[in-house]
Parts: C-alpha cells; sequence; structure tokens
C-alpha cells in the first residue's frame, strides 16, 4: 500500500482539483442567461465556490485534526456515497427568476443545490489528501501535491473552452462531470481504504514527523494575518481583472478561464518551488505592468481589445505572483498544512465577499481593479519590512515608492469618470451613470453611461428635447423600419403600431410614438428605469401607450408564451448591451425562435449591433438564413450637431414589401463579411474569437 501511495495520491488529488474547476464555467454558463448575461453572474458563481472551497479545506482541517485516521476514512466514505444523491449534476428550471430582484442570494442557493455536497468534497481533496499522505510517507513533503492540484484545477479550466465547450451540449457536460466524479470517488476511496487499513485503532494518534523542525511551532498571530491578506488580494485581483475585461465584450467561459488560469499558474510556480519567485524580477513587472494599465484606463474602452485583455490579464498575473510569492515564503511546517491551506481558502472567500458583495454597496463605480493594483503593492511593502536586510530594505522604499505613483495614476482616471457627472448609481446589472455636457450651448443635454460607454442621450436645449438622438437618429436602421411598418399599417387601416424594445436606455424608441402606438419595454435593471424617469423625458414626452416589463428580456418573453400571450409585435427593437458587452442569450438560435413567435407576420427585427469589438453581423445574419429570413444593413453617420452617433443596424424580415421600398434599398450597406462567413450561436455554443475587430473611435 506505501508504494502504490506515490501514484495514487497525485491521480486523486489530480481528478478532484480537475473536476473542482471544470464544474465552475460549466454551471455558470448553464445559468448565465437566467441572470441578464451581465460579467457579475460569474463573480457571484465564483463567490459559491470560494465559499465552498472555504467550506471544504474546514472539513479537511477539522476532520485531520480531530479525529483519529480509521474513523476519518469512514467518514469520507459515507459522505461520498450521499454526494451520490446529487448525480447527475445540473441546474433545474425551477430556479429561473420571475422578476428583476437582486439575483445574488438566487444564485447561490441555486448552485447549492445543484452540486453542493459533489462540489464540498472535491474542495476538500487537496488538503485531506495532502495530510493523509504524511500519514503514509511522513518523510516526503506534501507541498508538491499543492502544485498537482492546482496543475489539474488549470487543466480543468482549460479543457472546457477549448474542448468541452464546443463538442459537447451542457447536458453531455454534466454527465461527463457526473461519471468523472465516480471515478474521482473511486481513486479517493482507494486513498481513504488505504488510511483505513494502516490505522492501528481508532484511537490512533495521529503520526508526526520523527524530526521536528524550527518551522513545527504556531506561526504567530501576524504571520497568518499575512496568510489571510496576501490570499484574499490574489482573490480581489482576479475578479476584479475578470469584470474588468468581461464589461466590454461579452462574459464567455474563455474569458473566465483565462485570468483563472493565470491565477493557478502563480500557484503552481510558487508553490513547485521557492526559486521561481524572485522579487528583483516580479517586482520591476508588477511596476511596469501596473503604470501600463493605469494609461488603458485613462484611454477608456476604444483600445483594441486584444490590446486590453493581455495588458490587464499579465498585470493581474505580476499581481498573483507577488502575493502567492509572498505566501509561499511563510508556508509552515506539514504538521500546520490544514490550517494553513484553511487560511488561504479563508482569504480566498474573503477577497470574493469582498468584490462580489461589499464593493457593490460601497462604491458607485467598478474601484476593485484599481484597489487591486494598489494594494498589492501596499501589501508587497508590508512584506519586505518584516524581511530583515539591506536588500529588503530597498525593495521595501521601492514598493512604498509604487504605492505613491500608482495610487496617483489610478486616482487621475477616477477624477477623469467623474467630470460633468450629475448621478450615477450601481447594482448588481453594472454601473449607471448620468452626465450633464455642454450647459448653455445648442447641444446642452444628458448622456446615460453603462460602463465606459453611452446608452442613450437626450438634447435640452429649446424644443430639441422630443428629437431622437445618440444610436436612434432619423436615418438610423430603427427609425428606417418604424416609418415603414407605419406607412403600411396606415393603408391597411389598422391602427396604431405595436413595438416591443428590449432594453430601456433612455427610452429614445418613445420619440417614434404617436398617438394609438404602444410600446412594450422589457428591462432587466430597476436603477436603469429609475434613472431614465428622473434625468430624461422621452417617455414622459409620448403620446403612446407604454408598458415595462421588468426582468430578463428573454425570461419574460418565454413566460409570455407559456402563459398563451404572444405579442404580435410590428417592430422588436434588440438594444441591450451592458457597456460593450452583448448578453449572449439573447443573439442565439433559441432566443430568435422566441422572438419570430412574438412577432406580427409581416413584422421585423431591428437588431443594434454597433460593438466597438465584436462584429455582430454574421450572427444576425446567420439567424436569419436559418429561419428563412432576409436581412438588411443600415449604417447612420454620425451627426454632432443633431447628437446622433455613428450606428449599424441590421433589420431580419421575411416582409417581402419592407425589402422592395425604394428607401430601404438606397439606405442599405454591404455587408463586412463574406456571404458565406454567416454563423449560428445557440445556447449551448458561441464562439466570438472569430468576430473580434480592431476598436475604432
Amino acid at each position: 500500500m506505501r508504494s502504490a501511495a506515490g501514484v495514487r495520491y497525485p491521480v486523486a488529488v489530480f481528478l478532484g482539483a480537475f473536476l473542482l474547476f471544470q464544474v465552475q464555467p460549466m454551471l455558470g454558463k448553464a445559468i448565465l442567461p437566467w441572470f441578464g448575461g451581465g460579467s457579475v453572474v460569474w463573480t457571484t458563481c465564483m463567490l459559491f465556490f470560494q465559499l465552498l472551497l472555504l467550506g471544504g479545506y474546514l472539513y479537511a482541517h477539522l476532520l485531520t485534526g480531530r479525529v483519529s485516521p480509521k474513523l476519518q476514512a469512514a467518514v469520507c466514505l459515507g459522505l461520498a456515497l450521499l454526494s451520490l444523491a446529487f448525480l447527475p449534476i445540473g441546474v433545474s428550471t425551477s430556479w429561473r427568476p420571475q422578476g428583476a430582484q437582486d439575483p445574488t442570494w438566487n444564485i447561490l442557493v441555486l448552485l447549492g443545490a445543484s452540486a453542493g455536497l459533489p462540489y464540498l468534497l472535491v474542495a476538500s481533496a487537496s488538503p485531506l489528501l495532502q495530510r493523509w499522505f504524511t500519514l503514509e510517507r511522513s518523510a516526503v513533503s506534501p507541498y508538491r501535491l499543492y502544485a498537482v492540484s492546482n496543475l489539474g484545477s488549470l487543466m480543468g479550466l482549460l479543457t472546457y473552452p477549448f474542448l468541452l465547450e464546443p463538442l459537447v451540449g451542457l447536458r453531455a457536460q454534466h454527465i461527463l462531470w457526473s461519471a468523472g466524479y465516480l471515478l474521482f470517488l473511486g481513486v479517493a476511496g482507494w486513498c481513504a481504504w488505504g488510511v483505513f487499513r494502516n490505522a492501528r485503532n481508532d484511537a490512533a494518534p495521529i503520526p508526526t514527523p520523527t524530526k521536528p523542525t524550527p518551522t513545527a511551532d504556531a506561526p504567530p498571530a501576524t504571520t497568518r494575518l499575512l496568510w489571510l491578506t496576501l490570499s484574499a488580494w490574489g482573490s480581489v485581483l482576479l475578479l476584479a481583472t475578470t469584470s474588468r475585461i468581461t464589461q466590454d465584450v461579452a462574459p464567455i467561459p474563455f474569458l473566465w478561464v483565462l485570468p483563472l488560469s493565470l491565477y493557478l499558474i502563480s500557484f503552481v510556480i510558487c508553490f513547485d518551488s521557492e526559486r521561481w519567485y524572485d522579487r528583483r524580477v516580479w517586482t520591476p513587472a508588477l511596476y511596469v505592468l501596473s503604470l501600463t494599465s493605469g494609461f488603458l484606463l485613462l484611454r477608456g474602452p476604444y483600445v483594441d481589445l486584444l490590446v486590453q485583455v493581455a495588458v490587464y490579464a499579465m498585470t493581474m498575473f505580476a499581481g498573483c505572483m507577488v502575493c502567492h510569492g509572498e505566501l509561499a515564503r511563510l508556508k509552515p511546517d506539514p504538521r500546520r498544512l490544514t490550517s494553513f491551506y484553511l487560511t488561504v481558502a479563508a482569504g480566498g472567500a474573503a477577497g470574493g465577499l469582498w468584490v462580489t458583495l461589499i464593493a457593490p454597496l460601497v462604491f458607485r463605480d467598478y474601484w476593485e481593479f484599481h484597489l487591486g493594483i494598489l494594494g498589492t503593492f501596499v501589501l508587497l511593502a508590508w512584506s519586505l519590512f518584516r524581511a530583515q536586510g539591506v536588500r529588503s530594505r530597498r525593495q521595501w522604499a521601492a514598493a512604498s515608492i509604487g504605492v505613491v505613483l500608482i495610487g496617483i495614476l489610478l486616482g487621475s482616471h477616477l477624477q477623469q469618470t467623474r467630470v460633468n457627472l450629475i448621478a450615477g448609481e450601481r447594482s448588481f446589472y453594472g454601473v449607471l451613470k448620468v452626465y450633464e455636457v455642454d450647459r448653455e450651448t445648442p447641444y446642452w443635454g444628458r448622456q446615460l453611461f453603462h460602463g465606459g460607454l453611452e446608452h442613450g442621450a437626450q438634447l435640452l436645449a429649446g424644443d430639441r428635447r422630443t428629437q431622437p438622438t445618440s444610436y436612434y437618429g432619423p436615418h438610423s436602421g430603427m427609425a428606417l423600419a418604424i416609418e415603414a411598418m407605419r406607412e403600411t399599417r396606415s393603408r391597411e387601416d389598422n391602427g396604431g403600431l405595436r413595438i416591443g424594445a428590449v432594453g430601456l436606455g433612455v427610452g429614445t424608441v418613445s420619440a417614434y410614438a404617436r398617438s394609438g402606438d404602444s410600446i412594450r419595454y422589457y428591462e432587466i435593471d430597476p436603477e436603469v428605469v429609475r434613472l431614465s424617469e428622473s434625468h430624461f423625458s422621452f417617455r414622459r414626452d409620448s403620446e403612446a401607450t407604454e408598458e415595462l416589463v421588468l426582468g430578463d428580456a428573454r425570461v419574460s418573453l418565454e413566460r409570455e408564451l407559456a402563459d398563451g400571450n404572444p405579442q404580435a409585435f410590428d417592430l422588436l427593437v434588440l438594444d441591450a448591451f451592458a457597456s460593450d458587452a452583448v448578453p449572449l442569450h439573447l443573439l442565439t438560435r433559441e432566443a430568435f425562435e422566441v422572438y419570430w413567435r412574438h412577432l406580427a407576420r409581416d413584422g421585423i427585427i431591428a437588431v443594434h449591433v454597433s460593438a466597438i469589438h465584436l462584429d455582430l453581423e454574421p450572427v444576425v445574419r446567420g439567424l436569419a438564413r436559418l429561419a428563412d429570413k432576409q436581412s438588411v444593413r443600415i449604417i447612420n453617420v454620425r451627426d454632432r450637431d443633431a447628437a446622433v452617433k455613428w450606428s449599424d443596424w441590421v433589420l431580419v424580415t421575411g416582409n417581402r414589401t419592407f425589402l422592395d421600398r425604394k428607401d430601404v434599398a438606397q439606405a442599405a450597406s454591404r455587408w463586412s463579411f463574406r456571404p458565406r462567413a454567416a454563423v449560428v450561436w445557440t445556447d449551448d455554443h458561441s464562439n466570438l474569437l472569430p468576430l473580434l475587430r480592431r476598436a475604432k473611435e
């Protein structure tokens, strides 16, 4: 049994870590469409995983510290049998939200009900199996198994977006994961059986290494506090960077996996050998990358996406190398192993709680990334201050200067975002800001920003308040569709238009409505509703009948169909961006099947595709072809005098009369891609990489 320990323990640790991190993007992807498709859904999922990781480490710590090895094995085998009741894992549609309430707790509870006990057991595998390993091979350091654990985690993450997600649907993914979990239970049960057989009796004390080491004494409270803080700050960097790079594109598994993989790689490197973390290398790297990130923040969202992702991700990696490198320098004697891992897990959970629950209550904007960078320099200075020697004092001085320089740069960006700001709110769905510009001029107006991009504007000077602006100018694709449908309905004497709008913004669609029209807005964020009503007057000035449905648009539309209430829209406007990111679940085959059922026979779907970093036209055209419909692209050029922005719309319809109109033919623009390049997204698969394009002002 002892001779096999060098094989079964690494295999069990690797399998547990692989499953632990592969299930994270799998479950996150499954519930993403239910809660608006925003990046914060993933950070909330990460909080759940961190809390259960802490629970697993606490379970391992208490079990190995207070129970005999024989009883430890028996308890683990019993819980393994109970966990089979959760298989196959998956999320039930009964957990779908029914309104616009903050979904944080709903996400945490549904994940617990879906995979709670299996996840808890794989989370406890690394510290528990490492402790059992020391019982059988006390002369061998178990910390290499920690590197094996992080390597397994990394492999679990990377295989999901590049192998599992493109090839297998969600249901099959859940079954495959459940099969892997059964394999893990088999190998871990083999380890438990070895512990059970080797234990002489239930009262036998837990063996300790024969040679005490100088670090075997309990570490001081300041060291434990540094363990906790360094681990927490690595978690803050991870989640803040993930939010940073997903809010301007889309919260997809690949962009979740990239920072999390780098985070795990830093653990693998730092805990494999002390020689890999050299302060002389990583402190300057952190300096350079932090300054570069600060300058990118000042430039705004128009910097090329690949540059942003690369710089922000590498800044996070350098910060995590510093945090985890300093943490590895402080690791205790193996007899304190589970206590150390428990503290590290507690720090990770504390960082998750800070980013997910506390920061949105404390901050009106996304300041976590700024504080993550700044705090890393503070922790480095603290760790160096505790060290001895002339070199450490010089490095401490350099880190202290870094705190000042980086603080000034990041503070400049925060100050830049507050110029002309008159209102701002932060909710589960993102940061909203209202700016008032050009007062006392003909261009006096207000703008609503979601994240770093404008999502609607209104002119306030004189009689210009009812003038449609921004992406909804009088020559936009949406305006063309409304006017064409109005002429059709006037000839048919069918009364006013029935318009559906996915995404409220500032309510600019209402500027086109007339008496007898009806507009049904679908909006997920109550704060958007509040700000649009308190600072913009498009809806108040409209003569149309208006309805507002709070909650995710797709969920609401599906519920209306289930209730036998199709809306028969003449025009359905899709403009539901979060910053520059498109909620993918609104542009899939399944979503458009819902839209067609809500559309009048000759109705039009107007899709706003003016994204900076993504060329969404191939997706919309592919969905049109799939439904045997036609599509036309309408580009509206910028007009500063009218406060109209450059916009790109794709109109999809089976209405030949509309498509044959002279004004439609004259306004139509060329497609920006080859005819055969049209793609179709589904709820199971959506590949954004081929659609990336260079940023443009």
